[in-house]
């Protein structure tokens, strides 16, 4: 059982933080696998220090996050990387990261002429980005990554309350007409009161229920369909240069 339990342990400590209570809990599964019959095995804490002897097992702090890179995958770009990098000087070869500060967290020991109670860490933090070149001749400053205290960002209700005082104000049809005309939306060959007369069942239908849909927003000053659709040609806006 012990030597299932320890191949156990090897084979998931680079990928899991395994603590006592863990293996004593794998070793009761196991002992009920290998031993049914057996009578219950209690694991004590005293059983814990031995098996922790016996294999050379220490207790670390995990730090940083190399734990979650892929070795294999880097061991095999680890050749073209360094054929790139042989193409360059050292000192125009730069490396950068980036790594959290907690400024204003205090040590873990102190210097007391008593015991005294702990208190919260103050876990307020900056990200900072350090940057070298390969020689170790530029230093670059430490750059600080900020937030914005008011990020200008546009919610959805206030979405909704821009695009109805948009469309309460007293928009004129031929505006309307010169944005699509903008837009490439429509050109000028074709006669408005024309298309509008076209119109089959389908399109009445679509017309139909847009129609609807507008009036269940119940917006002030709501434009016509019908205006909408049929505008008249717009007036000219673009006149000729004359001597005056």
């Amino acid at each position: 059982m012990e030597s299932a339990l320890y191949e156990w342990f090897v084979c998931n400590q680079q990928h899991t933080n395994i603590s006592g209570e863990l293996l004593k809990e794998k070793g009761n599964i196991f002992v009920r696998h290998l031993y049914p019959e057996a009578i219950s095995f209690e694991f004590s804490n005293g059983w814990l220090e031995k098996f922790k002897q016996r294999h050379a097992i220490r207790s670390f702090r995990r730090f940083g996050e190399s734990g979650s890179v892929d070795i294999e995958k880097i061991k095999a770009s680890l050749p073209s990387i360094r054929e790139e990098l042989d193409k360059w000087a050292w000192k125009v070869i730069y490396n950068m990261d980036e790594t959290g500060l907690f400024y204003r967290m205090q040590a873990n020991n102190s210097f007391t002429t008593k015991q005294l109670e702990g208190r919260k860490q103050n876990k307020e933090r900056i990200t900072i980005v350090i940057c070298c070149n390969g020689d170790g001749s530029d230093k670059l400053p430490l750059w600080i990554i900020g937030r914005v205290l008011k990020p200008s960002k546009v919610s959805l209700l206030v979405g909704i309350v821009n695009v109805v005082a948009s469309w309460s104000i007293d928009v004129k049809p031929h505006t309307i007409k010169n944005c699509f005309k903008h837009c490439k939306i429509r050109t000028d060959c074709a006669d408005d009161s024309e298309v509008t007369k076209e119109l089959d069942e389908e399109d009445q239908r679509i017309v139909a229920d847009l129609r609807n849909q507008i009036k269940e927003l119940y917006y002030n000053n709501q434009m016509d369909m019908d205006v909408f659709l049929d505008h008249p040609n717009e007036q000219q806006i673009v006149y000729a240069l004359t001597e005056e």
